[in-house]
């Protein structure tokens, strides 16, 4: 089917109707009247007790299309203190979004809990704990997480036997970073009677393989964009790109951030290093607030991250990676993704560019690379620390890009020079991709890296305790091998002898146990022997018996 992402039907318009304390909140509390298109098509086939496997295009309003058939389940049983359904997330960001989702819901109906298992956040003893003490009526969890509370909880086990709705998000993304074997794990632990929806922004033959262990006779959706029945990213999406020379890319990346300062703005790098790096210069030269979010951060700080970014009322930049390239939706909406370096998984870049553009409103995506910026590092040695991290990792990440018929290595290095300028490197880092390679484009700069200081006090002091435990433990070495080479000469040859004798007995041992070995292959080469001629007629059975009893 094809449709824009907003539908003329109405919650109120829904056949079997939605619970009529859920449509209250929908009017009342959300404002929603209208359904998207994803709505309209799912929510019906769970109402009428169905399975669903949904594709729709990113940003469609997925979340709502199965909470709110399944909280519509849950509340019509009337039944307590059990487990009514589960959602399955790929990452702890969207399990987090999806219970904040929830939330609104469960803080008007009040009587009704919901708990969000993710690692980062909490122990998995503590889960179990809570898990065994109290039964909450909705779980959120991702694969991992699940899988590993199952296995060591038979108390959780048992109350899995109530479950009635299991929902899969991004099963695709599920799936492609390798938890197939939790999600059949999970499956086999759930009652065979539930109710199953998948869903996701593409589906693939993975997603259809899940389709078959996982769900009965179910009902397929695909939602898409009128006359663009290949695309799973929103009609009011629009995708541009810029031809920009590696050394200019920065440059050019901060002009289009200046020019949109009430504007929030997603930009995307390869790598953890390159927005610790590229967060320190985009914060001195844009002026406005910009904010980091990557995988090498703890849970926490991720969710204050992304929950600074969505408060703000007034423009931001948030520079991340393909940690948010899906399913996390931000709230008041993103207008503006840059892709400063290209995925190197390529669907991700649908998924990059449906951060904005989020249930029908408007939004851009440009595509770049990167620049230049020395003053920055000049003035603080952790930012020279954090560009010298960043160059190789961006290197290496191109490299690994999927698409190498694009993205050549070849390529990449014959324009080093210039990105390394772009990245405004003070010096080379040592990388085994220039190893006996020239390069043009950059030149070292002249500043003396010994004499660039720490911009904060407390890593001054914790980078000198550090120099000095290496110099410490450098010069122990230097006094063992001092020490060493003192010896008396009859010491030394005490212990060469030693070490002589040692290795002789070893050798003594295997040369014993392949004898061994050789005369048992022997033996049994004999028996076979015997054994064929026996099989052929060649010699009788009492023959037989006294060559294998000799």
């Amino acid at each position: 089917m094809s449709s824009s992402t907003l539908s003329s039907k109405r919650f109120s318009d829904l056949k079997p109707p939605l619970h009529p304390t859920l449509l209250k909140i929908l009017a009342e509390v959300e404002k929603f009247e209208f359904m998207t298109t994803v709505q309209e098509y799912t929510i019906p086939i769970f109402l009428q007790n169905k399975d669903v496997m949904c594709e729709a295009v990113t940003g469609s309003g997925k979340t709502l299309a199965f909470l709110l058939p399944a909280l519509h389940k849950m509340i019509s049983s009337g039944a307590k203190d059990k487990i009514s359904f589960i959602v399955i997330s790929p990452t702890r960001e969207l399990a987090n979004q999806t219970h904040t989702v929830l939330l609104r819901f469960l803080d008007v109906l009040e009587k009704y809990t919901a708990m969000t298992c993710i690692g980062g956040v909490t122990k998995i003893q503590e889960d179990m704990e809570m898990l065994e003490k109290s039964t909450p009526d909705v779980i959120i969890a991702t694969p991992g997480r699940m899988d590993d509370l199952i296995k060591r909880s038979d108390v959780l086990k048992a109350k899995l036997k109530t479950v009635e709705m299991l929902i899969i998000d991004e099963a695709d993304q599920i799936l492609d970073i390798g938890f197939e074997k939790a999600i059949n794990f999970i499956l086999s632990n759930l009652p065979k009677q539930r109710r199953t929806g998948l869903f996701s922004a593409t589906l693939n033959e993975n997603v259809l393989r899940l389709k078959k262990a996982g769900l009965r006779h179910p009902h397929s959706v695909s939602v898409k964009e009128k006359a663009r029945e290949n695309l799973s990213t929103p009609q009011e999406l629009k995708l541009l790109f810029s031809v920009v020379e590696p050394r200019h890319k920065l440059s050019y990346l901060v002009s289009l951030l200046k020019k949109r300062r009430k504007s929030k703005s997603v930009v995307y790098f390869l790598t953890s290093d390159q927005v610790d790096y590229f967060h320190q210069v985009l914060r001195q030269l844009v002026n406005y607030p910009v904010i980091k979010c990557h995988g090498k951060k703890n849970q926490k700080l991720r969710s204050k991250a992304i929950k600074e970014f969505t408060d703000r009322s007034g423009g931001a930049v948030l520079v991340t990676t393909d940690l948010l390239c899906r399913g996390v939706d931000i709230s008041g909406g993103v207008d503006y993704v840059i892709q400063f370096d290209p995925p190197t998984f390529a669907p991700n870049f649908v998924h990059r560019a449906g951060r904005t553009a989020r249930a029908g409103k408007s939004g851009e995506n440009l595509m770049l690379e990167l620049e230049k910026v020395r003053e920055i590092q000049l003035k603080d040695k952790r930012n020279f620390e954090y560009a010298q991290r960043a160059f190789p990792s961006f290197v290496c990440a191109y490299k690994a890009h999927e698409c190498k018929y694009i993205f050549r290595e070849k390529e990449l290095i014959k324009s080093i020079g210039d990105y390394a300028h772009m990245f405004g490197l003070l010096k080379m880092p040592k990388m085994a991709e220039l190893k006996n390679k020239e390069y043009t484009g950059f030149t070292n700069s002249d500043v003396d890296i010994a004499t660039l200081e720490y911009k904060d006090k407390s890593v001054r002091v914790q980078r000198a305790m550090k120099e000095e435990e290496r110099l410490e433990k450098r010069n122990k070495e230097v006094e063992r091998k001092k020490r060493e080479k003192n010896k008396a000469w009859s010491e030394q040859k005490a212990a060469k002898n030693k070490k002589a004798e040692k290795r002789a007995r070893k050798a003594k041992k295997q040369e014993l146990i392949a004898a061994d070995f050789e005369k048992d292959l022997k033996e049994l080469n004999e028996d076979y022997s015997v054994m064929k001629k026996r099989k052929k007629g060649l010699i009788t059975e009492e023959e037989l018996e006294d060559k294998l009893c000799a």
